[in-house]
């Protein structure tokens, strides 16, 4: 299997992503729910649609 930029381009154009769980990860959720300043910065693994941004 050649997993190219062609390969993964087209599974998020054909919204072929199973391991998207459609919202930020509970683990990720209470990280992010402890930090009382809400102004800090916070590096956000990964990519995708982002939703721990939110």
């Amino acid at each position: 299997m050649d997993l190219n930029v062609d390969f993964w381009n087209n599974r998020y154009l054909e919204n072929n992503t199973p391991w998207d769980i459609g919202h930020i990860s509970n683990p990720i959720k209470d990280v992010i729910d402890s930090i009382d300043d809400k102004n800090r910065k916070v590096l956000i693994p990964g990519a995708g649609k982002a939703y721990e941004a939110i």
